[in-house]
């Protein structure tokens, strides 16, 4: 990798995805912007990156710290929220959880500062499974592939929905259909996302048999992956000619979505995707929840951060969750019903969400728009990007935020770097082998993708930057229907909700029947009940 060498010019860019669009912000009224692409790309822009010029002046903007008691939060001043802060945490230890999709300058800046703080522990939050998948991609040492460089790939290999992870990616797949019409499409996909669409092959799979239907493809392909606890791929016709059909490429691109709440190994799905790209000449292409999720993973890798479950274990001193929704990725929103969940106790953030809502303290923080530096887009490449705006007047931050905790715990913090080398390449292990899951307990439903509402970034605070601004949709069910499990087609519906509408658990009336948009999806590999 190259030094502090940046291969484009710092411009804006959308942060919500490796796609990295550039974008620039358009004035639409007083204190009022929009996104929109420049005219010179061809880009385009997605719904996901066209919502951030309203984010910018949201009016749930939080811009001043407060203290939540007797259930209502009361405002105070930033200094004397860090002071109440170290105040609770006594002699414990201070455990950061820091949004790991930041600018390279302040995740550096954050690592600097905890390593003066004795007492703080860093945990740089990168979404589980893109985590692992990122560290078994590593352990290979393959090429990692640009959207543009997909062009000229020979051959496609899918794993999940990459096409909602990053709508881009697509535009060198079918670049390279048009012009050569025979090039093989392998989609791996169990919830037959928007990819399958266009696959020439699609190998039958079901929600946690990715690993051993890639295994399957290579065997297919002729190429042997030495990895301990591989499942034995066993009969599978159509994965087999899916191997066939790519056993002949040149430059093979292996482009993957994890997705959480799976029962597959994604660090053994990225090693041996990895090496299967390697032995035909190709790279790969993992479609991350956020931006600068493999910058994350190496930096923490080499500073030696605490894991997302030391973080959340350990049961002493005071959790402080900085720009990451972590309640919210984990599921654990609202009411715990008696589940034991961590309690964090102060949550930095933009606009609310599932954090917020349960930390006593909350500070307000600079949204990632509102940050530049260094971001690694397409695994291997650094790009400067420029903020779209400055935060607010007043609002620090992650980076300054964390320094400003240092200095009133007594501690003399590095400013933040105006550039920085980008984190090089760790030095991964083979995984090793983990349990293998079994058939999943029916029936099987698919509650929405990752990659398609919260996925867009809850775990940096974006989804909740878009729920703020359009409602996200919700499933519904009627109490017989759900009573029924899958009906007799396999359909699963997914319907939007409609303000005004029934309450969850009831059938609409038929007058309102007509007020819904029924989205539907057949699954033919759903089991019987």
């Amino acid at each position: 990798m190259p030094g502090t060498q940046q291969n484009q010019a710092a411009s804006p860019r959308c942060i919500l995805c490796p796609a990295g669009c550039r974008l620039q912000l358009v004035s639409s009224g007083p204190d009022a912007w929009r996104v929109e692409y420049p005219l010179t790309e061809a880009t385009g822009l997605c719904p996901r990156g066209a919502v951030l010029g309203e984010l910018l002046t949201h009016n749930r903007r939080i811009v001043a710290a407060a203290r939540r008691s007797d259930g209502a939060l009361h405002e105070l001043s930033l200094q004397s929220a860090l002071q109440e802060i170290l105040s609770s945490a006594g002699e414990g230890p201070l455990t950061i959880l820091l949004d790991g999709n930041l600018p390279c300058e302040q995740l550096s800046a954050a690592v600097s500062c905890c390593e003066k703080l004795s007492r703080a522990k860093l945990c740089l939050v990168v979404e589980p499974a893109d985590e692992q998948l990122l560290l078994g991609t590593e352990a290979t040492g393959c090429e990692y592939l640009s959207g543009e460089q997909l062009g000229g790939c020979d051959g496609f290999v899918i794993v999940g929905d990459a096409f909602a992870a990053n709508p881009i990616c697509s535009r060198g797949i079918f670049d390279r259909r048009n012009s050569e019409p025979r090039t093989p499409v392998v989609v791996i996909d169990p919830g037959a996302g928007t990819a399958s669409k266009f696959a020439t092959h699609l190998p039958t799979s079901r929600p946690g048999t990715e690993l051993a239907v890639l295994s399957a493809v290579a065997a297919g392909a002729g190429i042997t992956v030495d990895l301990p606890g591989l499942p034995d791929p066993g009969e599978m016709p159509s994965a087999a000619t899916a191997g066939a059909a790519i056993a002949g490429c040149n430059r093979l691109a292996v482009i993957i979505a994890a997705e959480y709440g799976r029962g597959a190994s994604w660090r053994q799905i990225g090693y041996l995707a990895g090496q299967l790209a390697k032995a035909l000449g190709g790279g790969v292409a993992p479609q991350t929840v956020g931006a600068n999720a493999l910058a994350a993973v190496r930096l923490g890798n080499q500073a030696g951060t605490v894991s997302l479950a030391e973080a959340l274990g350990d049961a002493g001193g005071v959790r402080i969750a900085i720009g990451v929704d972590v309640l919210g990725m984990l599921g654990w929103c609202g009411s715990s019903d008696g589940q034991r969940r961590p309690t964090i106790h102060v949550a930095a953030a933009a606009l609310p969400n599932c954090t917020t809502d349960a930390a006593e303290f909350v500070l307000p923080v600079a949204m990632a728009a509102e940050l530049g530096g260094t971001f690694l887009f397409d695994g291997a490449n650094p790009v400067r990007v420029t903020p779209l705006l400055p935060p607010p007047a007043g609002v620090l931050s992650p980076g300054e935020l964390i320094a400003a905790l240092a200095e009133e715990a007594g501690v003399a913090a590095p400013e933040i770097p105006s550039a920085v080398d980008p984190p090089a390449r760790i030095e991964a292990e083979q995984p090793a082998a983990t349990r293998e899951w079994d058939d999943p307990f029916a029936p099987v439903l698919l509650l929405g993708r990752q990659a398609c509402d919260s996925g867009c970034g809850a775990l940096t605070g974006h989804g909740s930057w878009q729920r703020g601004v359009t409602e996200t949709a919700e499933l519904r069910f009627s109490a017989d229907y759900a009573r029924e499990g899958p009906n007799r087609t396999g359909t699963v519906r997914r319907c939007h909700r409609i303000p005004g509408g029934p309450p969850a658990g009831t059938r609409p009336p038929p007058e309102q029947n007509r007020r819904r948009k029924w989205d539907r999806r057949i699954r033919t590999d759903i089991p019987p009940c």
